[in-house]
């Protein structure tokens, strides 16, 4: 069966219509392969393919480059592409994405009562996107499209309006979802997930945006503008976080591990008339009972330990008289306990 070049290039345009208008990424675009029909729609396809994209704003990589690193890496033309060879494609052209659509024109279809209905002709498209940084598969889908022929006796059948738009509308719901990222944040130490975490967003021509992080340490962005980003998490008691991401169709979910702050212990030992102690010793252990340090006070009478782990610590002040006096403290990320003590 033949099928007119216009009615399939004008199918794939519907397509690819844009959902937004700030689109960044570099696109190439595997020549269209037409099964039983004219060899000469796919090519007239392929090119209505690209043009549609370049004009809702993507960078598409020439179809005669595309073409050329096919046949440089000598992967066949004539026969189905595979994520393998898609990836390759992608990363000798320098794209990001990888788009490729396979479209299968049927003759007559079958009635309940499995009769030909030639005026119901059909078409089976297939449809790719592939991710050629890490060489993931992000769609693939496939349609059956039926249509209403105006002739069914008619030697040539053109796909309708009505037909094109429906497939179009499918394909649509995931062929350039709404990019969204979601994520969780936990401790690095304890790999507990941290809530009211600061998580900001930014993307290049958008406001900043800012979420907190919920109970279970997740957040979400979502409707976010086809662009490469960045994220940034800000917690007063962890080390602040930043990492740029790239777009990727579809939904992204990361994982963050947040390093905690150091916690301080600090201390000051008076006599019982309020003048400071010097040279008593003070050791300081964690809640298994291990010793982490041992200082002496100073001329002030002040004492002090850093870079502690978040937890729970016993200080065991040696008076120089009497017994000794023990006190527990807890410490969070970042925290600095300060500690006032009189001898006996």
């Amino acid at each position: 069966m033949k099928w007119f070049g216009h009615a399939a290039a004008a199918l794939l345009i519907v397509l690819v219509a844009p959902v937004r208008a700030q689109a960044a990424e570099k696109v190439a675009v595997l020549p269209v392969q037409i099964l039983d029909a004219d060899p000469g729609n796919g090519e007239r396809m392929t090119e209505a393919l690209a043009a549609n994209l370049t004009q809702h704003g993507s960078q598409v990589v020439n179809v005669a480059e595309v073409r050329k690193a096919i046949a440089d890496l000598g992967i066949p033309a004539d026969r189905p592409f595979f994520l393998p060879a898609m990836t390759k494609i992608g990363k000798r052209v320098g794209a990001e994405f990888v788009i490729y659509a396979r479209v299968l024109v049927q003759g007559p279809t079958v009635d309940e009562n499995a009769r030909l209905d030639r005026g119901r002709p059909a078409m089976i498209i297939h449809v790719m996107v592939s991710d050629s940084r890490t060489g993931v598969l992000l769609m693939g889908m496939q349609v059956i499209q039926e249509w209403q022929a105006a002739d069914p006796y008619a030697q040539e059948q053109t796909a309708t309006e009505l037909a094109a738009a429906d497939a179009a509308e499918r394909l649509l719901n995931r062929l350039y979802l709404a990019s969204a990222v979601t994520g969780r944040l936990l401790n690095h130490e304890t790999n507990t997930p941290i809530k009211g975490v600061e998580v900001f967003l930014q993307q290049q021509g958008a406001a900043p945006r800012v979420t907190l992080t919920d109970e279970k340490g997740e957040f979400a962005f979502r409707e976010m503008a086809r662009t490469p980003y960045v994220l940034t998490t800000h917690a007063p008691r962890f080390y602040d976080q930043k990492r740029a991401v790239p777009f990727s169709l579809g939904e992204r979910h990361l994982l963050l591990s947040l390093s905690p702050r150091p916690a301080a212990l600090a201390g000051l030992l008076k006599d019982a008339t309020g003048m400071p102690l010097s040279g008593v010793k003070v050791r300081i252990a964690d809640a298994g009972g291990t010793v982490v340090d041992a200082v002496t006070t100073l001329l002030d009478g002040s004492f002090g330990r850093g870079d502690l782990r978040a937890g729970n610590y016993t200080v065991t002040i040696l008076w120089p008289q009497g017994a000794p006096l023990q006190k527990r403290v807890t410490l969070q990320p970042g925290d600095l306990e300060m500690l006032e003590l009189r001898s006996p």
